[in-house]
């Protein structure tokens, strides 16, 4: 496409080749002064989108970045800004990428998973806050968390009509869990891994998320209940490492 608008704008200077064919002197002035055709904006998301999933974040995220710029009119345009975000993320750039995602945190359709991936940008915020500052690192770990609910919660309201969010629902669960642990919020981070096993959110990751249980009640002084899920660990999971 941009080849042929090139080829076109080149052509357009020599006015007297159309005297003879006005018909494509205007499909050549259309080709160059109209936006792109949806097809376009579609290769240049979707290209970049392979190359995220491919892992080549580096490659992909100044193609979306680009693409909210370039085809601002797209209905891709948000799912761009989303993704962008995400290679923010990955790219540690978290600051940056809270930036991005905020924006679409009441999203119709996106809002968990900028949410979840806003959590995620305040959580390697938090993590990297300075240590003397337990008041400021606190605030930090807080925000985090409050944006994992949000995105769980976002999620759980789309889960009826959207079968992708129903799927990330546990996962963004099993990330707040992790978070409150880190926090050091262990009794609520064990409720949370309680609420994944009761409801088998996670059946594939049911041992790690008990082990995760366990570490959390103890942590949280509860002895009694960790010992209640030591038992049962044992019982499920008698070969485990």
């Amino acid at each position: 496409y941009e080849e042929q608008k090139k080829t076109a704008a080149a052509a357009l200077q020599q006015p007297d080749k159309f005297k003879s064919d006005p018909w494509e002197k205007a499909r050549l002035e259309a080709l160059v002064k109209n936006p792109p055709p949806d097809y376009v904006a579609g290769a240049a998301f979707y290209g970049a989108c392979l190359n995220y999933e491919a892992g080549k974040v580096a490659e992909a995220l100044p193609k979306f970045q680009a693409f909210a710029k370039e085809f601002a009119a797209s209905p891709l345009k948000d799912d761009a800004q989303l993704r962008a975000g995400f290679c923010l993320v990955q790219s540690k750039a978290f600051d940056e990428a809270a930036k991005a995602l905020q924006p679409l945190t009441n999203h119709a359709k996106l809002g968990d998973q900028a949410n979840y991936w806003l959590g995620k940008a305040q959580l390697g915020l938090a993590l990297a806050a300075d240590p003397n500052n337990p008041n400021a690192r606190t605030e930090a770990f807080n925000r985090a968390i409050g944006s994992l609910r949000g995105a769980a919660d976002r999620a759980n309201q789309l889960g009826g009509q959207d079968p992708d969010a129903k799927a990330r629902r546990p996962e963004i669960l099993l990330e707040l869990a992790d978070a409150l642990l880190t926090a050091g919020q262990n009794q609520q981070a064990a409720q949370v891994y309680d609420q994944i096993l009761n409801e088998k959110l996670l059946p594939a990751r049911t041992e790690e998320t008990l082990q995760r249980a366990i570490a959390a009640y103890h942590l949280a002084n509860d002895v009694n209940s960790s010992e209640a899920r030591v038992a049962a660990f044992r019982q499920q999971f008698p070969n485990s490492a």
